[in-house]
């Protein structure tokens, strides 16, 4: 039994020690990473070297074995207690994460773009409800969110919202907003703000408001501070999202929603509204582009759903042919390894009317990677 406690204890001991070594390199900076990472292994070992003498010493006085599980039981409560003491955030983050994790999978890409120390201006587009959500879990730093006050002062919210330290701001009254901004950044914290000022009806990217330039501008010069475009992509179409009954029925999946959070290259702090859209544009396309790369290929996602349903029909003919999916599969195949054997050029031209000899053909070179095009076999030469 005390065998098993020991492997347990050594195992959590590393699920927690790892990713606090990551953290804190992350966090560290390349300048005085050196410094810290020799700091935290002298710490280490000095608690190492005392509790061995701990163990020894109780071995010397015959403390019990269950004695000595319970003592460091207790040391681990402690330890417990004191981090969520200090660091209460940390856990509502962690249990939203997990929360999140149930209905989406998060991809985070440009992380490197994320600076480790110094003042951060996140800027992005507004798709949904949930942005913060997935801008907070896809970056490691904590982040302050700027929101609307008359979201903010909702009674049911308004708790919540101060226990993350919520900057509200609102279009009458915003100047004491903005010096709060222009502070935290100045104070190396990171800051997000949607400059679109509303969650997007269409999906799409609008007019980028120019009140984060006001902050940026108060900011003072010599500040380690910088903007950071970012995208989000894949909620739309999401309850949580503005998108249409019909769309949201559409996507309803039963596997998980896949979410994209892009970060871009940093801005100057000078940047203007029209930069950061446009880089905030460009991260759009680009993540989109990493998206459909990652996508299984047109050919490879008919066969694999033709093959649940062998005996389905597949293609009717006018004259009343039938093709099930078992033997298109079968002609598919064979004129997918005639292709490859007789055309070596990248491209393959169809020359046949709507029939299914023209379905299996089309099937048949995207099988063998050609890039099919269809031609209108009633032309002239």
């Amino acid at each position: 039994a005390h065998g098993l406690n020991f492997l347990l204890i050594g195992v959590l001991g590393g699920f927690f020690l790892v990713p606090l070594n990551a953290l804190i390199q992350f966090n560290a900076g390349e300048q005085g990473l050196g410094r810290v990472l020799a700091a935290n292994n002298f710490i280490q070992n000095i608690w190492m070297l005392a509790f061995l003498g701990i163990t020894v010493a109780a071995a010397y006085v015959e403390v019990g074995d269950i004695a000595l599980i319970m003592g460091l039981a207790l040391i681990a409560m402690v330890g417990a207690i004191y981090t969520l003491y200090q660091l209460p955030q940390s856990l509502v983050r962690f249990l939203i994460r997990r929360l999140v994790a149930t209905r989406f999978r998060l991809k985070v890409i440009g992380l490197d773009n994320l600076p480790a120390q110094g003042g951060v201006f996140l800027l992005g587009n507004h798709i949904s409800w949930l942005d913060w959500a997935m801008v907070q879990m896809a970056c490691p730093r904590p982040v302050r969110f700027v929101m609307e006050r008359e979201i903010y002062e909702r009674w049911y919210l308004k708790w919540f919202l101060d226990f993350f330290e919520v900057v509200p701001i609102s279009r009458g009254s915003s100047r004491h907003a903005i010096t709060i901004l222009a502070r935290l950044l100045e104070d190396g914290q990171v800051v997000c703000l949607f400059p679109e000022g509303t969650i997007s009806k269409n999906g799409q990217l609008s007019e980028f408001k120019r009140g984060f330039e006001l902050s940026a501008r108060q900011v003072a010069e010599g500040a380690d501070a910088a903007i950071v475009p970012f995208y989000l992509r894949g909620l739309w179409g999401s309850v949580f999202s503005y998108a249409s009954a019909k769309l949201r029925k559409s996507r309803e999946e039963g596997r998980l929603r896949e979410v994209v959070v892009a970060f871009g290259a940093s801005l100057p702090l000078a940047a203007g509204a029209e930069q950061v859209k446009q880089a905030v544009f460009e991260l759009s396309v680009s993540s989109w582009e990493d998206y459909v790369r990652g996508l299984p290929t047109l050919p490879g996602t008919w066969l694999r759903n033709a093959k649940r349903a062998p005996g389905q029909v597949a293609v009717i003919e006018s004259s009343g042919v039938r093709l099930t999916n078992r033997r298109l599969i079968t002609a598919v195949l064979l004129f997918t390894r005639r292709i490859r054997r007789l055309v070596p050029e990248p491209a393959l031209g169809i020359l046949l009317p709507a029939s299914g000899a023209c379905a299996i053909a089309n099937l048949a070179g995207l099988m063998a990677g050609k890039q099919v095009v269809n031609l209108n076999y009633t032309a002239n030469p």
